[in-house]
């Protein structure tokens, strides 16, 4: 997801509200609009997500006492494989009670249920599938893109030209299952190719409590920009983090406090080079973020209270490239995890 102007919330007297599907919606200050855009997570608009996003056909209260209905039920527009498989201490723990796809120690946490994955070479898989584990952007979504999968990365289909418009159509993919609000995501990126001399604002996107259905995506989006290792390439590069709020091009931008207690809505060279690894975890109501093992910074958070893990992509170009080729394929996911968090990280 990427907002005008380097990222900043709010324009020239104008609220900012873009994400998904569509251009944003310029509402003028003080009117009633999706996103104040003020960078506050008010938890008015739903304080409760949806576990699964199958529920994400349910009518919510939105920001001004609205209402921001769903999309239909996504279970049938995507093969199902959630079924309950429990787990069993796979990694020599006592037993989870674990919904696949997640099992216990799957994550790499002892104990806790999780998921990874390398993305194997062969199949390709166009969107991920994994064995029916991943709610797709465009194939459950409508109006987002999906992930691709193989050749041992994950990155972003072509644009989605029959429902998306190509600017903020973010290829999604979130793990189907029944997951602790409580969860960490984790991903190692490939930036190839100088894609940043060819691309507008290439991301690797991680999500958290994220829910998504036909016409409705809603969730945390942690995102940074890929750069190379040059001056004026790291100067461009960003982290920043939002919430989704459902409907095509409704987001809002969030605050982050960083170490030194100072706060941004964009962290300018925050973002990603060749080889990173990534990191956000959502606990209660704090979302942490690493680079490299490093924190970056933290998110107070309020309004969704419950969702899956997932990933995602953006970049601003009109590339319909095959599932091979294409700009899309110079950035993404080498490898995946999540866990549930069973303490505060």
């Amino acid at each position: 997801m990427r907002t005008p102007n380097h990222r900043p919330w709010v324009l020239g007297g104008f609220a900012i509200v873009a994400c998904g599907g569509s251009h944003g919606t310029l509402a003028a200050d003080g009117a009633a609009a999706p996103s104040d855009a003020s960078g506050s997570d008010s938890p008015a608009l739903d304080a409760s997500a949806p576990d699964d996003a199958s529920d994400a056909s349910t009518s919510r209260t939105g920001d001004g006492g609205g209402t921001d209905s769903g999309g239909s039920d996504r279970a049938g527009t995507d093969s199902a494989g959630t079924g309950s498989g429990a787990s069993s201490g796979g990694d020599g723990s006592p037993a989870c009670n674990c919904t696949a796809p997640a099992t216990c120690g799957g994550g790499g946490t002892p104990g806790a249920c999780g998921y990874s994955t390398t993305f194997p070479a062969n199949p390709l898989e166009t969107p991920i599938s994994e064995g029916g584990i991943w709610w797709s952007g465009q194939q459950t979504g409508k109006l987002w893109s999906d992930v691709f999968a193989g050749l041992g990365r994950a990155y972003g289909a072509p644009t989605n030209t029959t429902n998306g418009n190509g600017q903020y159509d973010d290829p999604t993919a979130i793990l189907k299952g029944s997951w602790n609000p409580n969860q960490r995501v984790t991903g190692k990126v490939f930036c190839s190719n100088n894609v940043v001399d060819h691309i507008n604002y290439p991301e690797v996107e991680l999500r958290l409590r994220f829910a998504i259905g036909a016409n409705v995506a809603k969730g945390y989006e942690i995102m940074w920009r890929c750069s190379d290792s040059t001056a004026a390439s790291l100067a461009s590069s960003y982290l920043a983090v939002a919430a989704w709020l459902g409907g095509s091009g409704q987001f809002t931008g969030l605050t982050i406090t960083l170490p030194g207690s100072s706060t941004t809505n964009s962290l300018t060279g925050g973002g990603v080079e060749d080889g990173d690894t990534v990191s956000a975890a959502i606990f209660g109501s704090t979302l942490t973020i690493y680079r490299n093992g490093q924190l970056q910074g933290t998110v107070n958070v309020s309004r969704y209270a419950s969702g899956d893990p997932g990933i995602g992509f953006n970049y601003v170009a009109a590339d319909n490239g095959s599932p091979t080729s294409g700009y899309n394929v110079d950035f993404g996911f080498t490898s995946f995890s999540t866990t549930e968090l069973l303490a505060a990280p």
